[in-house]
């Protein structure tokens, strides 16, 4: 009676975690975007919607050696781009629109002066405005944007051009941004993608990727490259491994079942618990985290080794009558085990924070599931087991020695790494295109400006005393002007014309006189319908709902003292906090060591060290071999140091305390089956996962075979 009470209770849990699941999370969704793994923050600088901001543009970079190519194809892309399919697709405006442009100016013409001509005006150099469009106008250097009775000193010419070079080393031509890197003529072609959700990503992406793919040839090459690529390649590559994964490891668990017990009537509880086991983790994800990553499921697959250790030593119980030793055994393995995965819920990493919830919800369900259905009787054989001899207690003293004296001989060589460009690291197709913006680009992107005001006028005003004072940079305010800064141009520009109006008509010819009109300030509302400067506003600018904010890309050495402003490096801020969470590693550890000595002290009294001696050595022996073999020591493999200490306590437990011979043999197929399931993430293209991969391989394999030789009882 009580056997069926707590059936239908964990009946009633299980039914209502995924009915919970279903009303508050539906529909379920999957995070994919690299930027969503670890959160970033500067003080109270929104650095995350700085990174949002660039990660919903894919750039497409046309290259051939015939300029006439290279525009008949970026032309035939920007149509296609325009067709029905890519609707929901917006192509950048890359060329400074001349007309676009005209009747603003005009309107408000004397409230812009590009940097250049303003400084010349404040150092009263009047003159040599009027000689410069004296000599733009003889020489037919450039087409002016008014006409010369509008703008008798080609003003709004010189603002125009210098909003052109805000592409850096790209030229507006035709329509397109274009350069020359000698022999070959380049054509860039920037399209928003905007926020959507993974499966739309993907589509997207793969769409533009064919299409544009057909106009590779010998002719033209064209790369693609940004964010979203980034991101439904790192989709779809991860929901392959995690299909090819999970098949393997399951494979590996039912070929080892019926190895371990010749009879395939095991195999259903086996694969009920382990898809009980997944379900539950999956379904207590999506409660805790409202859209879990992609890259959880990749790594859940290890589950299945965790799993698998359970059920073989609850299946072996059953057919040597012996539950009583086994169960126990178990009940402190798993306890163990979870003391383990617990820190990594206080990571910081969200990606490792849904490990946890994912792990240890899992195996929970899965010895639960166990000691309440497990049935009385399984067919299945006993089998003769024979296996290798511990090591002489004689001379264990001397192997122990020599591991430690490996260790310790390698710690003056271990190295640490922070950095988190190593976190992904794109296929060749991919890194060629970034390689290749980055050279044409010729600026270091990875360094920003952030100024922020309570409203944009203030956000400008900022701006224009940062340039003032530490160099100029371009943004927002060298597009539109504060309102004090479009009165102290207009009071220039009436200065100049009142110094050199009759020079000018002299020098042009003009029929009258030059004067001086005035014109209103401009506005962020009188642009609504410029499509040219809001293209150009928004690329520098964004709004978090309390303050306004100016984006600019500045020089590595750039410093600014202003109380509104700061200078931010996201690569250098991940490093950062890399290297924070690389301490709070070290620490967790220290904590994790000291739980499980206090849990094992509870549980084996002064016998405690011996049980945990076995998983010291194992990630010691880990970060020696890797050491050895050159790989610097990154917090990813810290991390992973606390599965091995879980898992090589679970050895430990079974070799110290087995009573015979047939108690070792179901550690050693768990062992085996949780190598595949970890091992298996050694082959990740993610290299988070590969990492933790070949971390957990190695120390697996070192905790079973040193608890087994090194530690296990000689009879």
């Amino acid at each position: 009676m009580k056997l069926n009470v707590k059936k239908i209770i964990f009946g009633i849990v299980c039914f209502g975690a995924f009915l919970a699941t279903c009303l508050w999370r539906t529909p379920l969704s999957v995070q994919t975007n690299l930027n969503s793994l670890i959160e970033i923050n500067h003080t109270d600088w929104p650095i995350g919607n700085l990174t949002n901001k660039f990660s919903d543009v894919i750039n497409i970079v046309i290259k051939s050696e015939n300029l006439n190519t290279a525009k008949q194809t970026a032309n035939e892309i920007t149509r296609i781009l325009g067709a029905d399919e890519f609707d929901n697709l917006s192509v950048i405006t890359t060329d400074f629109s001349v007309s676009d442009t005209i009747n603003q100016l005009r309107i408000h013409k004397n409230s812009f002066l590009s940097s250049n001509y303003r400084e010349i005006l404040q150092n009263g150099e009047f003159g040599k405005i009027t000689d410069n469009a004296v000599a733009t106008v003889s020489g037919s250097m450039a087409p002016s944007v008014l006409s010369l009775t509008d703008d008798p000193f080609l003003l709004a010419t010189n603002y125009v051009n210098e909003l052109k070079l805000a592409n850096g080393k790209w030229t507006a031509r035709d329509g397109f941004l274009w350069q020359y890197v000698a022999p070959y003529h380049y054509i860039l072609i920037s399209v928003d993608v905007g926020a959507r959700d993974t499966n739309d990503m993907v589509k997207t992406v793969n769409s533009l990727t064919n299409v544009v793919r057909e106009y590779n040839g010998d002719d033209a090459q064209v790369f693609l490259s940004g964010i979203p690529m980034h991101t439904a390649n790192m989709t779809q590559t991860s929901k392959l491994q995690l299909s090819v994964f999970s098949f393997l490891a399951l494979a590996m668990a039912i070929l080892l079942n019926w190895l371990l017990f010749r009879r395939t009537a095991t195999l259903l509880p086996v694969v009920l618990s382990l898809g009980l086991g997944f379900v539950s983790g999956a379904l207590a994800l999506f409660l805790c985290f409202a859209e879990p990553h992609i890259l959880t499921f990749v790594f859940g697959v290890t589950l299945i080794g965790l799993g698998i250790d359970y059920s073989f030593h609850f299946i072996s119980a059953m057919i040597h009558k012996d539950a009583n030793n086994i169960h126990k055994n178990i009940l402190h393995s798993f306890l163990t085990t979870v003391v383990c995965f617990l820190p990594l819920a206080f990571s910081g990493v969200s990606l490792l924070q849904q490990i946890s919830v994912f792990t240890i919800t899992g195996l929970a369900m899965i010895y639960l599931g166990w000691r309440i259905f497990m049935p009385t009787k399984i067919d299945a054989k006993k089998t003769s087991v024979k296996m290798p001899h511990a090591v002489s207690k004689k001379y264990r003293p001397f192997v122990i020695g020599a591991i430690i004296l490996a260790i310790v001989a390698t710690i003056p060589f271990m190295k640490t790494q922070n950095n988190m460009s190593q976190l992904y690291r794109p296929n060749s197709e991919l890194l060629a295109a970034e390689s290749l913006m980055q050279d044409l680009n010729g600026v270091n992107t990875s360094k920003f400006l952030l100024i922020r005001g309570e409203t944009l006028n203030d956000a400008l005003r900022t701006s224009e005393k940062i340039k003032d004072e530490s160099g100029n940079f371009f943004d927002t305010a060298t597009i539109i002007p504060s309102i004090e800064r479009q009165i102290e141009n207009q009071n220039l520009i009436r200065a100049l014309y009142k110094s050199e109006s009759r020079k000018i008509q002299k020098e042009l010819g003009l029929r009258t006189t030059p004067k001086f009109v005035e014109t209103p300030a401009i506005q962020i509302s009188d642009i609504r319908d410029n499509k040219t400067l809001e293209n150009l506003l928004g690329k520098f600018m964004f709004d978090d709902g309390k303050y306004m904010y100016l984006v600019a890309h500045v020089d590595t050495d750039f410093a600014t003292t202003s109380p509104n402003a700061v200078t931010i490096s996201p690569a250098q801020q991940m490093t950062n906090l890399m290297e924070r969470y690389s301490h709070e590693s070290y620490q967790l550890l220290a904590v994790c060591g000291v739980a499980l000595l206090l849990l094992l002290l509870f549980l084996y009294r002064k016998k405690a060290l011996i049980y945990l001696a076995p998983s010291v050595l194992a990630i010691g022996l880990t970060a020696a071999v890797l050491t050895w073999f050159g790989q610097p020591i990154t917090f990813f493999h810290l991390l992973s140091l606390f599965i091995v200490i879980g898992l090589t306590l679970d050895y430990s437990i079974f070799h110290i305390n087995a009573m015979d011979n047939h108690e070792i043999k179901p550690v050693l197929f768990s062992f085996l089956t949780s190598l595949v399931g970890f091992g298996i993430l050694a082959f990740a293209s993610f290299f988070l996962i590969q990492s933790m991969g070949i971390t957990l391989g190695l120390g697996l394999t070192f905790g079973y075979l040193i608890s087994l030789f090194l530690f296990r009882r000689q009879n």
